[in-house]
Order: structure tokens, then sequence, then C-alpha cells
């Protein structure tokens, strides 16, 4: 076999020994992935509720638009805006117990402002 060849079809075999081990890795790394994004979504449902039951009027004409900040493995912050863009609802929502905790943030700045100050 011409050494042309043998060079082309080691590259191929290389090239799909690469997609194996990629998607390997992807199949491996899917419960994971899942956890967090139920992890999210249990966290957003709860702020929900809070801000619905808890949250003034003001508040709760946004509630389609949650602001969260993910700050450790279990801890969210999420955030409400209200008719002021530079005051937010905001709440520590704690996914290491079920149902989540949530503890009303007394810090009106929007998440976006907190990652900025570095909070």
């Amino acid at each position: 076999m011409p050494k042309v060849v043998a060079t082309d079809r080691a590259g191929v075999a290389l090239l799909l020994a690469g997609v194996v081990v990629v998607i390997g890795l992807g199949v491996a790394h899917r419960p994971a992935v899942r956890a967090a994004q139920d992890d999210l979504a249990a966290q957003a449902a709860q702020a929900r509720r809070y801000f619905v039951n808890q949250a003034p009027a003001q508040y709760q004409a946004n509630l389609n638009h949650l602001s969260t900040w993910k700050q450790g493995p279990n801890l969210y912050r999420t955030c409400v805006a209200g008719a002021d863009p530079e005051r937010a609802f905001c709440v520590f929502v704690n996914t290491d117990q079920s149902p989540p905790g949530v503890t009303r943030d007394h810090d009106q700045r929007p998440n976006a402002d907190a990652m900025r100050a570095g909070r």
C-alpha cells in the first residue's frame, strides 16, 4: 500500500476514534447535565411560588422574566424586576433540600448589577 494511502487511512481511523471518544464523554456526562437542568427548574418553580405569594404587585407583573444567578452548587439568587430598573425583588433558593428553601434577599440590586459589583 502506498504511503499516502496508509497515512490517509490512519488519519481517518484517528478521526473516527476521536469522534467515538467525544460521543462517549457526552453520553457519560448526560446525567450530570440533566441533574443541573432539574436543579435549575426546581429553584425557578420554588422562586416563582414565593414571588406569587410574597412579592408586591409591581413585581408580579414580570413573573415571566426571572433573572437567576447561580452562586454555588445548590444556591441560586433569583430576581424579578419591578417598574424601576434599578430595583428588583430577589430571593436566595437553596436546592440541597426538598422542597428547595427560599430566603428573601433585602438587597434590591438586579443580578446584573450585583454580579458587576462582585457581590
